[in-house]
C-alpha cells in the first residue's frame, strides 16, 4: 500500500505540474536537471523511496511559511570516475502558517494547503559508503517524523539521508535545485537556483 500511494503522489504531481504553459520553463530545467543522464552514467547503487512529515519550509523573507509533508526519492550513482552523484526527487503537500508568504509580498492566513514537486541534483562528490547501511538501499526506507517548529526551525526528529548510507561524504554540495509550489487560487511560487517567481498568498 505504502509503495502504490508513492507511485501515484509522484504521477499526479509530475501530470499536473506540466500542463499548464506557466509550468513549462520550470518543468523543462527541473526535468533536465534531474534527469539521471545529468550525474554522468554509473552503477545505481542507492534506489531507496522515504516519506517525511512534519518538516518546514522556509522562504525568502528568511521564515518558515509551511509545514511539509512529503515523498522523496534517493537515487545515488557511483561514476566512473569514483565519485558519486545523487538525485532527490519531492513530491509532496505543504499547509501555511501564519506570517510572510514564501515569496516575501503578503502576509498570508494559516491553513492554505497546497501540493508542491522537485527535488535536487548533487554535485560530483567522493564517500565511504556503508557496507551496512541504516537503511535499505533499494526500497521503502520508512516514514521520518522530523517533528519540526516552524516559529523555532528546529526539528528534533530530522534525519540526514547521507549519514545513513555513508560513513565519510567530501564534496557534496548542491550543483542544481527547485521545486515548484501550487495552491489553486492562493497562487503559485518557484524557488530555484536559477530565481524565485510568484507567490503563494
Amino acid at each position: 500500500m505504502k509503495r502504490s500511494i508513492t507511485i501515484t503522489l509522484l504521477t499526479v504531481a509530475l501530470l499536473v505540474a506540466f500542463t499548464t504553459p506557466a509550468a513549462a520553463s520550470f518543468g523543462g530545467d527541473l526535468a533536465t536537471n534531474l534527469s539521471p543522464s545529468a550525474c554522468g552514467g554509473g552503477a545505481l547503487v542507492i534506489h531507496s523511496t522515504e516519506a517525511v512529515r512534519n518538516d518546514v519550509d522556509s522562504g525568502t523573507g528568511g521564515n518558515n511559511w509551511a509545514y511539509d509533508d512529503l515523498v522523496r526519492s534517493i537515487n545515488v550513482w557511483h561514476r566512473a570516475d569514483g565519485t558519486y552523484c545523487a538525485i532527490v526527487g519531492y513530491a509532496g503537500a505543504f499547509t501555511t502558517v501564519a506570517g510572510r508568504s514564501p515569496g516575501n509580498t503578503a502576509n498570508i492566513a494559516a491553513g492554505i494547503r497546497g501540493f508542491f514537486y522537485g527535488g535536487y541534483r548533487s554535485t560530483n562528490f567522493s564517500g565511504a559508503l556503508r557496507s551496512d547501511p541504516a537503511w535499505p538501499t533499494h526500497g521503502f526506507v520508512g516514514v521520518v517524523d522530523y517533528k519540526c517548529d516552524a516559529a523555532t526551525s528546529v526539528c528534533p526528529g530530522f534525519v540526514d539521508w547521507t549519514k545513513q548510507y555513508f560513513s565519510t561524504t567530501s564534496g557534496y554540495d548542491l550543483a542544481w535545485w527547485g521545486w515548484e509550489y501550487r495552491a489553486g487560487r492562493h497562487g503559485t511560487w518557484v524557488n530555484a537556483v536559477s530565481g524565485n517567481s510568484g507567490d503563494i498568498k
